[in-house]
């Protein structure tokens, strides 16, 4: 039977006891009556291969929460109930269905209740969870948790953003970028959840990947080092990519990260990948990846009218609604945080996958940037201008991004760099103008984007990056090569004589994707071995031989590296710091006349054995650089000493557990 809301308000008030409804057994008996704990068994089954945190089950991915606005925020968690059958059946030990409350509190102890409601959810959805809490006070901070099948959930911290016309004093930000869970143990996401002062996480596209990617892996699930594996290969269905967003977010580190802040994502194109079985129809294979994206991530969908506004909450009872197909692709949204901060999202998945060339110069008369561009579309640059000039008055303007905007001028790369950065999408190793997928690929977009923002005075923007798998810092000017650009005071003089000045900075981060030097050293190894490029991420990675060769390759690689960026710095002086050999995480420290910009190692992780944790190089958390960037004279300025900065302490978020209903924390 199914339970009815008024049915669990009045046997639990939003409390002990949760409600299911029971499908066709297999070997479980029907049950026709609410049931309390022992209804379910969460020990798994012998057999039962399903990536999830088992002392957690059934809530064996943890909690998460995203995009917050000044009374609303989405929460988000999974029910997993074992089964001897398999992951894929849709009625686990018999439930067809469960209903899950949740609940918000101002403690973490969840005694402080101020909403609460009950949702149901099925294997349409994945089991998963996704509510738009409503009616919450501005600028505060937030506990909440689920509970389901006699269970609570581990509690997250979660905040609203203040009001907008609340004069914020600072805001302080994670920046993360291209996390492969096969290439990188997740320990920045350690670091970041390690932090008291945390009010976002921002990821700025490449979440989850479709694939392992080709590069040697550090692990895999089950230590199945196998390439055509299910938790390895490319995804196909959508089941399959929902279990490879289950393998992301059992992972400790990355469940500590959602736990610790509410979410913003910028989705690229891994995260949207394509699902590849031929049997489905042509729109499922196009958009399933996207639709999961939306079943897994705490992210609030847009309305698919192109505005970037947000749809009103379904309420306490009800799951937020899954976009489907073209409208899975709609992402570009703006969101404030009082007078200190605007964030604005753009999408160029939609721009680049749904707009046709031809559609593109029909929808561009009129506009004020010339030919349709490339990277964006004409009907997301619209947007883009307008989102721009409508929060021209922030203090402060973070644009997550999901590619390198920076300009990227000739430099000639050592010869043992070549075929890594050929890997690494620079075409013309000669002319690293000539890159694909980023904006110095795009010169004009660049070009009208910069001159529109200097047109209009719009110039305190802190563009986030990723795709680059490595640490990049620009001072954002159409060309740093130009005679009246400063690359050292470009707002030296009186303002009347000032050249060309920055009309913002970027910072891209590669959290543990291999960059340059490992490509480098793959590469290397590959040919030593008379392979030409291996691309298998566990054939090779898994091989004791290749892996002691990887090892050697990289000290000379390394080297070259070095030399690679020292010469991209010289050849391009707007560029302010470059490395592609180490990884990690960066924090955004907003203040009202300054940023602060930190880049972090983590433990380097990438070139580690199978099933090695240890970390081999730069120890974790160290500030490999630090910079302050002035309101009104966007140019990073490094800062010394290179220690973190902190911000004002939350409450402490409690560990991670599932406990039985009634049990004291």
């Amino acid at each position: 039977m199914s339970i009815s809301r008024r049915d669990v308000l009045k046997a639990s008030g939003l409390a002990p006891l949760m409600g299911v409804s029971i499908g066709r057994p297999n070997r479980f008996p029907p049950r026709t009556a609410p049931i309390g704990p022992s209804a379910v068994d969460v020990v798994p089954p012998a057999g039962w291969d399903y990536p999830a945190q088992v002392d957690l089950l059934p809530f064996g991915h943890g909690v998460a929460s995203g995009d917050p606005l000044t009374d609303r925020v989405i929460i988000w968690t999974r029910v997993s109930i074992p089964d001897d059958r398999g992951w894929e059946v849709t009625d686990p030990q018999g439930v067809t269905s469960t209903t899950v409350v949740w609940k918000v509190a101002t403690d973490p102890d969840m005694v402080d209740v101020r909403a609460s409601g009950a949702v149901t959810t099925d294997a349409g959805r994945d089991w998963t969870v996704k509510v738009d809490v409503d009616g919450l006070t501005p600028n505060a901070v937030y506990f909440y948790c689920f509970e389901a099948l006699g269970y609570r959930s581990p509690v997250g911290r979660t905040r609203t953003a203040p009001g907008p016309d609340d004069d914020v004093t600072e805001l302080h930000a994670a920046h993360v970028a291209c996390t492969s869970w096969w290439q990188d143990h997740f320990s920045a996401y350690a670091r970041i959840a390690e932090r008291d002062d945390l009010d976002l996480v921002i990821h700025v596209g490449d979440h989850v990947y479709e694939f392992c990617g080709g590069h040697p892996a550090v692990r895999a699930w089950e230590d199945r080092f196998d390439v055509d594996d299910v938790d390895a290969r490319r995804w196909s269905t959508r089941n399959e990519a929902r279990r490879r967003y289950a393998l992301y977010y059992q992972d400790p580190h990355l469940m500590a990260a959602h736990m610790a802040a509410p979410w913003v994502i910028a989705v690229d194109n891994h995260d949207f990948a394509d699902l590849r079985d031929e049997s489905l129809s042509e729109e499922e294979r196009r958009f399933g990846g996207a639709e999961v994206f939306w079943e897994w991530s705490p992210t609030r969908p847009v309305r698919p009218d192109h505005s970037g506004t947000f749809r009103p909450s379904p309420g306490p009872f009800a799951n937020v609604e899954t976009p489907r197909g073209a409208e899975a692709f709609f992402t570009h949204r703006a969101m404030s945080w009082g007078r200190l901060l605007s964030l604005i999202v753009i999408d160029w998945h939609y721009s680049r996958q749904l707009e046709t060339d031809g559609q593109k110069a029909a929808a561009n008369d009129g506009m004020p940037f010339g030919p349709a561009p490339a990277m964006l579309g004409p009907t997301q640059w619209r947007w883009l201008q307008d989102t721009f000039e409508a929060h021209a008055g922030a203090t402060h303007r973070i644009l997550l991004n999901q590619k390198n905007m920076g300009q990227l001028g000739n430099f000639n790369l050592p010869t043992a760099l070549r075929d890594g950065a050929r890997q690494l999408g620079l075409t013309g190793v000669d002319n690293a103008e000539d890159v694909v997928d980023i904006y110095p690929g795009w010169t004009s977009d660049r070009r009208q984007l910069f001159a529109f923002l200097r047109d209009r005075g719009i110039v305190d923007n802190i563009v986030l990056s990723g795709d680059s798998h490595g640490w990049w810092a620009y001072d954002l000017v159409e060309d740093s090569t130009a005679p009246d650009y400063n690359p050292v005071d470009p707002w030296a003089g009186d303002d009347a004589g000032v050249g060309l000045t920055p009309v913002g900075v970027e910072l891209i981060n590669g959290m543990g994707r291999p960059g340059l030097v490992d490509v480098v050293a793959e590469t290397a190894c590959e040919a030593g071995a008379g392979q030409g490029s291996a691309h298998s991420c566990f054939e090779a990675g898994s091989d004791p031989t290749f892996h002691a060769a990887y090892q050697a390759a990289r000290t000379p690689a390394i080297a070259a590296s070095l030399a690679a960026e020292t010469a991209a710095m010289a050849a391009n002086p707007n560029m302010r710091y470059m490395n592609w050999r180490e990884y990690g995480h960066s924090m955004v420290h907003l203040f009202g006349d300054r940023s602060e910009l930190e880049l972090l190692a983590s433990d380097k992780t990438v070139n580690t054995g199978p099933g090695e944790t240890g970390p081999a190089g730069t120890p974790a958390d160290t500030v490999l650089a630090r910079y302050t960037n002035q309101v009104g004279r966007p140019h990073l300025v490094p800062l010394s000493p290179l220690e973190r900065t902190a911000g004002p302490a939350k409450p402490a978020v409690p560990a991670p557990a599932t406990l039985p209903l009634g049990t004291a924390r």
